[in-house]
């Protein structure tokens, strides 16, 4: 997979099959063996191997749900490998969704990269749909449940 991400001409369609192939191995891999687990946890956690949107991203980037685009800071895990390799993928730290601190964290990164310059319009829209989509998206869901647990 890291002999794969090196490439910079885009993902071709036998690097993505490459990459299944190799999902599959790890998945399967994980599944018979306790200690073998425990080795590809360690070894991905911290890679830059999941393929979404032709890039290869570390885990802490990416979610099963994500109901608006973020990148390049933040990705949907793509349909393709939610049920394949769901165990695969969630040993490896990939998360149900993004937390309001992980939005959080997008927008200091965008700021601090904006550095003294204006914001440009496509990240103006991308911290707009943090903020809208993302944080007020959390708040709402929570204030239902809430309110289902308190009230019914």
């Amino acid at each position: 997979l890291e002999e794969v991400a090196k490439s910079f001409d885009g993902i071709t369609l036998y690097q993505e099959n490459i990459t299944n192939a190799c999902y599959k191995y790890l998945h399967e891999a994980m599944l018979q063996n306790e200690s073998t687990k425990a080795m590809i946890i360690e070894e991905l956690t911290n890679c830059s191997f999941i393929l979404v949107e032709n890039v290869y991203v570390d885990p802490t980037k990416v979610s099963f749900h994500l109901n608006f685009e973020a990148a390049p800071y933040l990705y949907q895990l793509p349909n393709k490998y939610k049920n394949s390799f769901r165990e695969l993928f969630e040993s490896v730290g990939v998360r149900q969704t993004f937390t309001v601190e992980d939005f959080a964290v997008v927008l200091e990164l965008i700021n601090q990269e904006r550095g003294t310059k204006q914001l440009t319009e496509d990240n103006f829209q991308l911290c707009r749909r943090i903020i809208s989509e993302g944080i007020w998206g959390l708040i709402r869901e929570k204030k239902q449940e809430f309110c289902e647990k308190k009230y019914g």
